[in-house]
């Protein structure tokens, strides 16, 4: 089993920061509902959709989504006036090799 650099563990793999970041990203709920939406719709969502779906200000809806776009969990592509919203790809499969390697410590 490899240490983890206590000091700075996202030097020690595989705690890099872009695992960290899309756990990070993903434990809030609002946003882990947008990335169910996105895989329960087919994997992709207008911007105008989650603002269906969501009680909240459009601000607050374009920051969750933000969020996990920096987090590299989410994509943006513009559509004429609207920007759909689909997974990274690979983003959940590294994820779970990720946390796979936590079971195997």
């Amino acid at each position: 089993m490899e240490a983890i650099n206590v000091q700075n563990p996202t030097d020690s793999p595989p705690y890099n920061e872009r695992n960290l970041a899309m756990l990070k990203a993903l434990a809030h709920p609002i946003r882990l509902q947008m990335v169910e939406m996105v895989k329960a719709r087919g994997g992709e969502v207008c911007v105008c959709e989650f603002e269906a779906a969501f009680p909240m200000a459009q601000s607050t809806i374009s920051h969750h989504l933000k969020k996990l776009r920096d987090a590299g969990v989410l994509t943006a592509d513009r559509k004429g006036i609207w920007i759909h919203h689909s997974l990274e790809a690979n983003a959940i499969q590294d994820l779970e090799s990720f946390l796979s390697t936590l079971r195997s410590h």
